[in-house]
């Protein structure tokens, strides 16, 4: 799984025990049979599945690259619903595709931007890094959002990159003020839905260029409508304010 949204690196061994098809349609690694260097274990719970097993270093080689006693996790014991690239560029039904060391001009709008990572030991340290600050994350300052070219004001803030996941979630007073924009919208049972006829143009601005989200991701098509209300693909991660949690999560939708 190439996850953005995790700054893990881990793999199943020939010995993992499952409770999905995990192990048994990937590749498995044999640690008896390479020069892996244990330090230790671990541990980790996803909001979707959980993984333990020997954590150490080992020599790679992808591409034609080489990487020097790269931290990574022998998983003998996982516990997913399934494991798929995450990368996906395409809509429903269509192909998706991931490129490792390049781009593909033919699914270019406008020019590329780029936008240099949050560093660790920036005003944000206390965030961000301190619950792991052995792992740095994909994350960028993000300048604001905007509902219909009108710029809500959100500044100071930061957004993780996560393709490991669908929506675009931030702390509450994020998805509050962007409904307050769009008529005829409703907070039902913890979560936001708009009209499904809804036009609205939702945009947020990195490194100074603004990047629209098209009218159709801004639906959570995995929902039935109700009432002519569609879920919307923006919803609060918890009770929390963008001032004592400055992080807003960009899934695939955007």
């Amino acid at each position: 799984m190439f996850d953005t949204g995790s700054p893990l690196f881990w793999i199943p061994d020939t010995n993992c025990k499952l409770t999905a098809s995990v192990c048994n349609e990937k590749n498995k690694y044999n640690e008896t049979k390479d020069k892996f260097s244990k330090s230790g274990i671990f541990d980790i719970n996803y909001s979707i599945g959980q993984e333990s097993g020997t954590k150490g270093s080992l020599d790679l080689s992808f591409l034609g690259h080489s990487v020097t006693g790269q931290t990574i996790g022998i998983a003998n014991n996982i516990n997913f619903p399934g494991m798929a690239f995450a990368f996906k560029f395409r809509r429903n039904g269509e192909t998706s595709y991931l490129f490792i060391g390049n781009t593909d001009s033919s699914f270019e709008v406008g020019r590329i931007t780029w936008t240099k990572l949050v560093d660790k030991n920036s005003f944000f340290d206390f965030f961000i890094f301190n619950t792991n600050p052995e792992y740095n994350e994909w994350i960028i300052p993000l300048n604001n959002l905007l509902v219909n070219n009108k710029a809500l004001g959100f500044q100071n803030v930061l957004a993780k990159i996560d393709t490991g996941t669908s929506l675009i979630n931030a702390p509450d007073d994020v998805p509050k003020k962007i409904y307050e924009q769009i008529p005829n919208s409703k907070a039902i049972g913890g979560f936001y839905y708009l009209p499904c006829n809804s036009k609205v143009l939702i945009s947020a601005k990195f490194s100074g260029v603004i990047f629209n989200i098209d009218n159709r991701d801004i639906f959570d098509n995995t929902e039935s409508p109700n009432n002519g209300l569609c879920k919307g693909t923006i919803q609060p991660n918890g009770p929390t304010s963008i001032f004592n949690n400055p992080t807003i999560i960009f899934g695939l939708f955007f």
